[in-house]
């Protein structure tokens, strides 16, 4: 349990904001290099690993899908009160919740944590 746990931090801990996934990329394919016949990287930067059987009987295939970026966003300001904003300061959401509150990509945001 504990290696799962700490698999887990170490991927939650690499930086990987959507295009620059080259640290996530490097832990996982570290991660299934024994389980992996072959691992290719396309050039997009999925990682795709194949696992073959030798088995002269047809078999089902199986594709495993998942995003290996995080949301990736900088604070450009923090304020005494505890409100931060990332990106350009047009304006307040008009009400307080969690981010993402004013989600837009390319606009201002603004949450209350």
């Amino acid at each position: 349990m504990m290696a799962l746990c700490d698999r887990l931090e170490r991927l939650s801990n690499a930086f990987g904001p959507s295009g620059r996934e080259r640290d996530v990329r490097a832990l996982l394919r570290a991660g299934i290099a024994e389980l992996a016949d072959r691992i290719e990287v396309d050039a997009l930067g999925n990682l795709i690993a194949y696992k073959t059987v030798a088995d002269p009987e047809p078999r089902l295939r199986v594709m495993l899908s998942a995003h290996m970026d995080e949301v990736g966003f900088m604070i450009t300001e923090i304020q005494k009160n505890g409100v931060w904003w990332s990106g350009r300061r047009w304006g307040r959401c008009s009400r307080a919740c969690g981010p993402p509150c004013c989600w837009n990509s390319g606009l201002s945001m603004v949450a209350w944590v």
